[in-house]
């Protein structure tokens, strides 16, 4: 079996740490207040793994006028992606 990728590596070319394959399924999501968890499995050699995003802060925050009627809060998150294969 070859070499798992690194986590640099998956995070630059985003494949498949076991197989290196680019056919890649998306499945559940799921967020908190701390970050965001991304279910992927490998449609080639079947690993699964979780995808995950941790808030580091926010970007791209733009201020609304004093005289304009507020609708609702607009919060745009700033994330940092690891992964860690399932099981481990």
């Amino acid at each position: 079996m070859s070499e798992l990728l690194t986590q640099e590596e998956y995070c630059e070319d985003q494949r498949c740490p076991v197989c290196k394959s680019e056919d890649l399924y998306y499945g559940h999501t799921d967020f908190d207040e701390r970050g965001c968890w991304l279910g992927v499995q490998c449609e080639d050699c079947g690993a699964s793994w979780v995808e995950e995003y941790e808030r580091t802060g926010y970007d791209h925050l733009e201020k609304p006028e004093a005289d304009e009627e507020k609708e609702g809060e607009k919060t745009i998150g700033a994330y940092q992606r690891s992964f860690r294969l399932d099981g481990t």
